[in-house]
């Protein structure tokens, strides 16, 4: 379920925030990390 929600928040993170693509690239690249954390 976490991974999930940490994935449609990256989603949502990236829609509203389109100025850090970069970012949202690096949590869609490495989702274990998002897991983990």
């Amino acid at each position: 379920n976490n991974f999930v929600v940490n994935l449609v928040s990256g989603l949502i993170a990236y829609n509203l925030m389109p100025k850090k693509p970069e970012l949202n690239l690096e949590i869609i690249r490495k989702p274990n990390e998002i897991a983990i954390a």
